[in-house]
């Protein structure tokens, strides 16, 4: 489970972005997260939302995904895992990857990796029948 590192002060704004994201295995980019935010914090703003998933993402509470076209979306799972990414519909998902728990590549040391799968997911495919 995630955990606030101690330099970081708490603040009622980074507990419910946080709450938001567990809450989902949906991989929300910001607006997404303010607007859930938004019905706990009437008066919050976008710009603490972003300042706050960037402040989550440098501390390695979250993922920051870059999937396409400059949007970034969120992830609350931190471990080591492998997202496919919807070309039709966009959606972001979690996969099985064929070895997640890489520690070293040609003798250099792993801390992370990022893996992105890119096609057609299996409901756009359906549709597409």
């Amino acid at each position: 489970m995630n955990t606030v590192p101690t330099f970081q002060r708490k603040s009622i704004q980074r507990d419910a972005i946080l709450e938001v994201l567990a809450s989902t295995k949906r991989h929300p980019d910001a607006i997404w997260v303010y607007e859930k935010v938004k019905q706990q914090i009437p008066n919050i703003s976008l710009g603490t939302i972003y300042r706050n998933l960037s402040e989550l993402s440098k501390n390695g509470m979250i993922l920051e995904l870059h999937a396409k076209d400059n949007v970034k979306n969120y992830d609350f799972t931190v471990s080591n895992h492998a997202h496919f990414v919807c070309s039709s519909c966009g959606s972001i998902t979690d996969v099985s990857s064929t070895d997640n728990t890489v520690s070293t590549i040609d003798g250099n040391h792993i801390d992370y990796m990022s893996v992105m799968y890119y096609g057609v997911c299996k409901d756009c495919l359906k549709t597409a029948n």
